[in-house]
């Protein structure tokens, strides 16, 4: 055997072991847990500047234009009251395992939001049609509808998780 084939074997043999040795999310007994830094994922509470949040949100809505921008200002809105609670949930927990599960959690929650209300307002192209929507010119409101909704329902589960947590 060359020792070429040898240093390959060795190689393999090496990357086989490592990825056995993966490891599981808890921690076994007699280690410590991965020494991974979470970071907190904030949601976007400031419009990007082409957003249609920069649009007026009139108190009666006649357009598509107006119900999506006064929905995208309730989105915002609420994301800002998410995020102020993520902040001190994140602040109120100094284990780094728990911030961890905390920060996949919320980055899974905005994943699955995202798809769901996609899935839901029929809000993706038609390759026959890329100008338009699946769900036709209502899908952005019915996405955005969704996500406010959501959003919503997120901020109650964080208050629920806060109250029992202390």
């Amino acid at each position: 055997m060359s020792i070429r084939t040898t240093l390959v074997a060795a190689l393999l043999l090496l990357l086989v072991i490592g990825a056995g040795c993966g490891g599981s999310e808890h921690a076994r007994p007699g280690r410590a847990a991965r020494a991974t830094i979470p970071t907190l994922p904030l949601l976007l509470t400031k419009a990007p500047r082409d957003s249609v949040a920069h649009f007026p949100c009139p108190k009666v809505q006649r357009t598509t234009i107006d119900m999506e921008s006064c929905i995208e200002r309730r989105i915002l809105a609420l994301n800002a009251r998410v995020d102020k609670l993520l902040r001190t949930t994140w602040g109120n927990s100094h284990d780094p395992v728990a911030r961890r599960y905390f920060a996949r959690a919320q980055r899974d929650w905005v994943a699955w939001v995202r798809d769901e209300c996609t899935y839901n307002s029929g809000s993706w192209t038609d390759p026959a049609d890329p100008h338009g929507y699946v769900g036709g010119s209502e899908a952005p409101v019915l996405f955005g509808d969704c996500m406010a909704n959501m959003t919503a329902s997120r901020l109650r589960e964080l208050h629920r998780a806060a109250a029992i947590r202390h």
